[in-house]
């Protein structure tokens, strides 16, 4: 395990995992934390070792953004992974509870996949302060019915697990006590296919989304024959054919 001051990294059997490590203020970040998550976040999308990304906070909460004490700081831009980063391809689960609150809800929703806690506390609260959601506008609309998305954001209002999982923002909600096994057991599923075709899927899905649907075909048709030539897709049918369970080695 790797630790930072405000951030913990472990990769453990090609899963790592990113803690947000700022408890007593519900892992609100200032720059420090920023940037040591900047230097997290390059080290897993980098190595090889790593095919499964899963992001958590430590304590009451998951995220509850800016930290506003520290409001005379210009804040550094976020890492890649706050936005979505467009080119990795490795699957990203977010494990969410408690405050989740502005830039802790964008962090969430730039991941692939959330498990909510059902003490989960959802929201861009911006506006009650005079200030804006310079991510809530792109993420909600993408995510959710246009008008909804507006709702939630001109409000400022909360919701809480349930009406998450009602607005299709999170994949499932577990009890809190439970929320870090089932984070482990989706990655473990995840992680258990072949690694090369697990980031082929995403990327199609994400070149689709960004095209039309004749090109999202033939983007597709790309990267499976590109894939179909690796050594875990020899492996794969090899391992059919014999009745065993495949060796993937992400190559």
């Amino acid at each position: 395990m790797t630790n930072f001051e405000f951030i913990k990294y472990e990769n453990q059997d090609h899963i790592a995992t990113l803690t947000m490590n700022r408890p007593k203020v519900l892992n609100a970040y200032h720059n420090a934390m920023l940037e040591e998550m900047r230097l997290v976040w390059r080290e897993a999308k980098n190595d090889p070792d790593v095919w499964v990304i899963v992001l958590r906070g430590e304590g009451r909460g998951f995220c509850a953004g800016h930290d506003l004490t520290y409001t005379a700081e210009v804040f550094l831009e976020p890492p890649g992974l706050h936005y979505g980063d467009l080119d990795v391809f490795k699957p990203i689960i977010a494990g969410i509870h408690g405050a989740t609150l502005g830039g802790g809800a964008s962090l969430a929703m730039a991941c692939d996949i959330r498990i909510a806690a059902d003490n989960l506390v959802f929201g861009y609260p911006q506006v009650k302060m005079g200030v804006m959601s310079v991510g809530g506008h792109n993420w909600l609309p993408r995510s959710m019915h246009r008008g909804l998305a507006l709702e939630m954001l001109l409000t400022g209002d909360t919701i809480g697990a349930q009406r998450a999982l009602e607005l299709g923002l999170v994949n499932r909600v577990v009890p809190r006590a439970e929320l870090d096994n089932a984070l482990m057991e989706l990655a473990q599923k995840i992680r258990n296919n072949a690694p090369l075709a697990v980031a082929a899927t995403k990327e199609a899905i994400s070149g689709a989304s960004r095209t039309s649907f004749r090109d999202g075909i033939a983007l597709a048709r790309v990267i499976s024959e590109r894939l179909r030539n690796s050594e875990d897709a020899k492996e794969g049918l090899k391992a059919f054919q014999e009745k065993r369970k495949p060796s993937f080695k992400n190559r």
